[in-house]
């Protein structure tokens, strides 16, 4: 239960037992230290040395959640409002998540995010933590499919992205070298179809009377050539789709490609050869980096998913581009 509201009295048992339930540790705070710097962001709207009033602390709720299994669009907001806490909904908010090692938080869409705040119904002192140990990934591109014959290629699809903050928040990534918090790899683009012709001259055609030698002149050969597809982009647990082969079709020699490879979770699809004269398909991209493009200059790769949305929202001892945090950041 969250501390006490309306006019109740509070005992410091009280504002230590929601630092247990928080902490999920029935013996923390054996002698509650009010001045504590923990207790204080959790709990209060003062930091330490300050006064603190009866009136700022009522309501007050803290809570950690454990993600300990593999799940995906984890949105804080509505796991800390589904959690039974009692919180009444307009004092101060404390919620800490943890991902435990070896841990993905992915997406099943490049359209949504691994891990989201949550978008409204935090009042202005809460506090979110997320302490990561494991992986938030977004979703991977697919890649793009080769190119028909007569036809065109396409483009590899954009990767999604993993973390959406929409408020203030502190971000403690302990994961590397390759976990961490990722954007999803771009799809490869697709290669270009190709087409051939070719002549063949045939020996004259003996006399059957008395004439000249004749002949049927040269014969034409046209071939259509699929062009080869691109590989998916680096994800999380659900892999993404390669590119669908060249199909080759209508009059002469037909030839299909193969479709790109899927990208998983331990890496991104390789894109499959152009046949004959046409191009190959663009690998797909790691994770936080765009696909390759189709050849020969062909259809682009899917742009790389961004790592964090609202970057300047976030405190963390972790600068971005270092180790374990990889995709582009947007400000907002």
């Amino acid at each position: 239960m969250p501390i006490p509201t309306g006019t109740a009295a509070i005992s410091f048992s009280q504002l230590r037992d929601e630092m247990r339930i928080g902490l999920g540790d029935s013996g923390a705070y054996g002698a509650f230290p009010l001045n504590d710097a923990t207790v204080r962001e959790k709990i209060t709207d003062t930091s330490v040395g300050n006064s603190v009033s009866l009136s700022s602390l009522r309501g007050n709720t803290y809570r950690r959640f454990t993600i300990a299994a593999d799940t995906v669009n984890y949105d804080i907001r509505t796991v800390f409002g589904n959690s039974g806490s009692g919180w009444p909904g307009s004092s101060k908010a404390s919620v800490d998540v943890v991902v435990n090692g070896g841990v993905i938080v992915g997406s099943n869409t490049t359209s949504a995010y691994a891990m989201d705040t949550g978008a409204t119904g935090w009042p202005a002192p809460s506090t979110i933590t997320v302490i990561n140990n494991g992986y938030i990934i977004g979703h991977g591109g697919n890649g793009g499919p080769g190119g028909d014959s007569p036809g065109s290629a396409g483009a590899g699809t954009a990767g999604g992205p993993a973390l959406l903050a929409r408020r203030p928040m502190k971000l403690t990534n302990n994961s590397s070298p390759n976990g961490g918090i990722v954007g999803g790899g771009g799809g490869g683009g697709g290669g270009a179809p190709g087409t051939s012709t070719s002549f063949t001259t045939s020996p004259p055609v003996p006399p059957t009377a008395p004439s000249y030698p004749t002949s049927p002149g040269p014969i034409t050969t046209f071939s259509r050539y699929g062009g080869g597809a691109g590989g998916g982009g680096r994800t999380a647990r659900l892999p993404t789709s390669g590119g669908a082969f060249g199909n080759a079709t209508g009059p002469g020699n037909l030839f299909d490609s193969n479709a790109g490879a899927p990208g998983t979770f331990a890496g991104a699809g390789a894109g499959s050869g152009g046949r004959g004269p046409a191009g190959a398909g663009g690998n797909g991209g790691d994770w936080g980096t765009a696909g390759a493009p189709g050849a020969p200059g062909s259809q682009a790769g899917g742009a790389a998913g961004i790592s964090i949305q609202g970057w300047t929202q976030v405190s963390t001892p972790v600068a971005l581009g270092s180790t374990g945090i990889s995709g582009p950041s947007t400000a907002g």
